[in-house]
């Protein structure tokens, strides 16, 4: 028996029957193994997991197991509980989230990007205006007035150097999520979910 551990992410309405979205891995092939709480209740029953999803898997909630019928019923009675579904509708529905999230994602970081780029631009302003008064200092020699806004003018430059980083580590997350975002459409083109 192997057992691994995950998130609940979110519980999706699916036709008459809820679905739990988790990233617990759940192996091919082991769908109809339970998923349980951190106190060990059964939570719900593996079902499927998304085609090229990060780690996407679902399972049905637990509370169906009740509406299963008597296991002494005559087998020409039975109807089933659940109806099948389609596993490519619920690998859609799954990378349709993720693309979505990509998207709220992408627009948090043009957001951040652009706050960060006009604040680059001001230090940058600050210290072309204080680098003129600088050097006015120096050809005037006025050294006391010089010798006062060397170390704001260091902290400045200083201060927009690590700025300038963050940016270009916040600029990679972005283009990654691009990426990631533009492949996973590019798959759905590819399969006819999007047009």
């Amino acid at each position: 028996m192997t057992i691994s551990d995950g998130l609940v992410s979110s519980v999706r309405p699916y036709g008459a029957y809820p679905l739990i979205q988790t990233n617990a891995p759940i192996s091919k092939g082991s769908s109809g193994g339970g998923l349980f709480d951190t106190d060990g209740r059964l939570v719900g029953i593996t079902t499927s997991s998304a085609i090229d999803g990060q780690n996407i898997n679902f399972a049905l909630v637990a509370d169906l197991i009740s509406q299963l019928p008597a296991r002494t019923a005559d087998i020409k009675t039975l109807k089933p509980i659940v109806p099948v579904q389609r596993a490519d509708e619920i690998n859609n529905k799954a990378l349709l989230d993720v693309l979505q999230e990509r998207k709220q994602a992408i627009a948090v970081s043009e957001a951040e990007l652009k706050v960060m780029g006009e604040e680059i631009d001001r230090y940058t302003s600050t210290l072309n205006g204080m680098k003129q008064s600088m050097d006015g200092f120096l050809s005037s020699r006025n050294w006391n007035a010089y010798n006062d806004l060397t170390p704001r003018y260091n902290q400045l430059i200083s201060l927009s150097r690590e700025l300038a980083n963050r940016y270009k580590q916040k600029r990679q997350t972005y283009v990654a999520l691009v990426e990631q975002h533009n492949q996973i459409a590019e798959q759905y083109r590819k399969q006819g979910y999007m047009q």
